[in-house]
């Protein structure tokens, strides 16, 4: 009686702003990789429809010839999630999401990487870190991303999303930039940027979030220049 002596893992589709890999991509059971700034993370590393096929080869040297693949959605369960990616891989590009119609970028009405990542600002006055608090997952210092902001469960207020070409300073490569805006776990709106020199920034949309919980994104898509962190 033959037996299965081979395995092959491959990605047969995954999103485009995507970078996973395969953890195991010849053993029996396999996972999901990216590389980041906090170093290789396990798991899928944006939303979105992930699909992966499985081959195997028997003692005999036959191949299986049953097309037998795997479908996963990666679904945000986060009332409010904005999610970055850029396509420049040496480029580092900070997603920023301020609280008001006029935020105070860089401050404690600003969700970003100097502030949002271990101990993040307090938007709803509540006690401690909380359902409707900021936070963003990593800090990705050098591209594709992504940089994830969540809000659990966002307080009625307005929200503006902003991308900031942080650098190198010395040697930025223009990128094409997309942030998605998931609202309870539904891709309520995707927008595409460019970004041609350090120090651009990007106000892309605003959330206006009413009281009874009810969400809405609307474009601004405004470009700065010699645009710095105060």
């Amino acid at each position: 009686t033959a037996t299965v002596t081979g395995y092959a893992w491959e990605i047969i589709s995954k999103p485009p702003e995507s970078s996973i890999t395969l953890t195991a991509p010849t053993a029996v059971d396999t996972g999901f990789r990216f590389s980041s700034a906090a170093g290789i993370v396990q798991g899928l590393d944006v939303a979105g429809t992930f699909v992966v096929r499985l081959a195997v080869t028997d003692s005999t040297g036959a191949v299986s010839t049953n097309d037998a693949r795997v479908t996963l959605n990666a679904v945000p369960t986060e009332g409010l999630h904005v999610q970055l990616s850029w396509s420049a891989s040496v480029n580092d590009v900070d997603l920023h999401l301020g609280k008001g119609t006029s935020p105070d970028w860089c401050s404690t009405s600003d969700c970003y990487y100097g502030n949002c990542t271990y101990s993040p600002p307090n938007w709803d006055t509540a006690a401690g870190f909380t359902d409707g608090d900021p936070k963003l997952d990593i800090d990705d210092l050098s591209g594709y991303g992504p940089e994830n902001i969540n809000i659990e469960t966002p307080i009625a207020g307005t929200y503006v999303i902003g991308v900031h070409a942080f650098g190198p300073s010395s040697s930025f490569t223009a990128t094409d930039v997309t942030v998605k805006v998931f609202l309870g776990g539904a891709l309520a709106d995707e927008y595409y940027g460019h970004l041609t020199s350090d120090d651009d920034y990007w106000t892309v949309a605003r959330v206006d979030v009413a009281a009874s919980g009810a969400a809405t994104v609307s474009a601004i898509d405004s470009m700065q220049t010699n645009w710095t962190c105060y």
